[in-house]
This record gives C-alpha cells, sequence and structure tokens, in this order.
C-alpha cells in the first residue's frame, strides 16, 4: 500500500509525501503506482515553470518515498496546483482504497 501524507499549517498545504509500492500490480504493469507518481511529477513541474525554481521534489526509489515540499514563500502563486494535485490523490484513494491510504497531518 501507499501511504500518502498531506502537510498542513493552519490550512495550506506545505508538503506531500507519498511512502510505499501499491502492490496493485507487479512492477512496471502498475496503474495505481504510476498514476500516483505522475500526480507528484505533475506537481514538481507545473511548481518548476510556475516559479522557475526545480528544488521541490525529493526521491528515494531504494525506500519507495517521494517529498514535494511547498515552500511558504510560493504558497498563492502554487495553491491551484496543490490543491488539486491533492484532489487527484483523493480520487486514487476513493477508486483504490485498498492500495491507496491518504493521511492528513497538521500542525
Amino acid at each position: 500500500m501507499t501511504e500518502i501524507r498531506v502537510f498542513s499549517r493552519n490550512g495550506v498545504v506545505d508538503s506531500i509525501s507519498a511512502c510505499g509500492h501499491t502492490d496493485y500490480a507487479d512492477p512496471g504493469n502498475d496503474i495505481v503506482c504510476a498514476g500516483v507518481s505522475t500526480v507528484f511529477r505533475m506537481l514538481t513541474v507545473g511548481m518548476s515553470r510556475l516559479l522557475d525554481r526545480a528544488d521541490f521534489l525529493e526521491i528515494d526509489e531504494a525506500k519507495a518515498f517521494m517529498r514535494v515540499s511547498i515552500p511558504a514563500t510560493v504558497h498563492s502563486k502554487a495553491a491551484l496546483l496543490v490543491e488539486t494535485a491533492v484532489a487527484v490523490l483523493r480520487e486514487f484513494e476513493a477508486q483504490y482504497s485498498t492500495y491507496v491510504h491518504i493521511v492528513e497531518v497538521r500542525s
């Protein structure tokens, strides 16, 4: 199962992480894993183009871990991208709840 953590402070998302393999299908054929990865890539590419920087994504393939960090200084510019990414990840959880789980972490 992939656990997605949505970290927010005062109602504003400041990072999103995913850990673990979905195990929906064999590696290379796992459409759920590919979908989750694509959402993370979409978010980082969108933020990179919008903000002209590319330091948002952290990946550790050995641990099956990804994290996108959204600096406080760019929240207003990136808000729609971040909200859309979280909404799509929630759709994955709703459709594939055996394979994807979202945890909200508020501080």
